[in-house]
């Protein structure tokens, strides 16, 4: 675990290193084709970081910070590089301030980078950060935008690079909330799937969202909200939301399964596992010698469309039930 802290101003530079006490891992983003970043790129643990940062500003009475784009751009390619070389030296030797120029913008006259690796949660790094000098200097200093990159190493270990600037290159206005999802993954535009417990989004972002595997003998019922949540589909595992202009939990729910038990006849069709008021597909099986198809009959509950048909549906009661299929004598063989 290690963090790192540069400034550079007109006039001099400075560097300051700390060794953290504590530890992450989260969700980084793509680029887009063109090479730069929209919004629905930033992953909610992105503008996590870029909300917390502010709230360090304003315990500290300073004013916000500006989450702009093209430093996000700067900073993702400077999170990736720190993997290789964690250093404000970039890998190639250059000062990590180059950064800025192959972006397309000119921070040169007053620029800051806060890095971190080896975290294991998003708010143990803004920790970190706060309890060195120079990176606290650095979140709370005299800038007016920030970037912030996440990416990750071979074995999943976190890399964070925050970037501040005195000026501002492609700014966002954001409606920043916290989203939770119960039971479920989370991701946004080109991010990866993470476990969004205390996320940010910002309002209108389309979440993807995935139920996380069901307890022992349940399966996925539907998704549900403590409000303002419009699904693209309730009933599907994976699905779609917009994100409200509210913080919002959204959560998965399970329902039971039960075991339903065909006899009767070689081959009867409708063994399986359903949740109750499923409506199964039932066929009795091949009838022995001399026998013809009677009825239906069940050990526990459900209900037959016709309990008088071979070929027939059944209704799964809220518990496990064998259903059997009687014979009797075919006409040929009746006296």
């Amino acid at each position: 675990m290690a963090i790192a802290a540069f400034v550079m101003a007109p006039g001099g530079n400075g560097a300051a290193f700390a060794d953290p006490t504590l530890g992450w891992a989260g969700s980084a983003y793509a680029e887009t084709a063109q090479g730069g970043l929209a919004l629905a790129d930033l992953s909610p643990d992105v503008l996590r970081v870029f909300k917390d940062t502010n709230t360090v500003r304003a315990e500290a009475g300073r004013p916000p910070l500006i989450l702009d784009l093209k430093l996000c751009e700067a900073a993702a390619i400077r999170a990736r590089e720190s993997v290789a070389l964690f250093d404000h030296v970039r890998p190639d030797g250059r000062s990590y301030s180059s950064v800025f120029g192959e972006i397309g913008i000119d921070a040169s006259w007053g620029n800051g980078e806060n890095l971190a690796m080896g975290y294991g949660a998003k708010e143990v790094v803004m920790q970190g950060w706060k309890n060195s000098p120079g990176h606290y200097d650095n979140m709370i200093g005299a800038y007016e935008s920030i970037g912030v990159g996440i990416a990750y190493d071979g074995r999943g270990a976190a890399y964070y690079a925050q970037l501040f600037a005195k000026g501002t290159y492609k700014p966002l206005e954001l409606d920043l909330h916290d989203l939770t999802v119960a039971d479920g993954v989370a991701k946004t535009g080109g991010a990866g799937w993470m476990k969004a417990d205390g996320a940010v989004c910002a309002s209108g972002i389309v979440v993807k969202i995935s139920a996380g595997p069901p307890p022992q003998g349940m399966v996925f019922k539907n998704w549900a909200s403590d409000g303002n949540v419009i699904f693209r589909d309730t009933d599907k595992a994976t699905t779609t939301f917009a994100m409200p202009k509210n913080a919002v939990t959204v959560t998965a729910n399970y329902e039971p399964v039960y075991s339903l038990k065909v006899k009767g006849g070689a081959s009867a069709m409708g063994v399986g596992s359903y949740t109750a008021g499923t409506i199964v597909t039932i066929t009795s099986g091949t009838a022995p010698p001399g026998k013809q198809f009677a009825n239906w009959t069940s050990s526990g509950g459900g209900r037959f469309a016709d309990e008088n048909k071979a070929y027939t549906t059944f209704v799964m009661p809220a518990n496990p039930v064998t259903i059997t299929s009687a014979f009797k004598p075919s006409p040929a063989e009746a006296d």
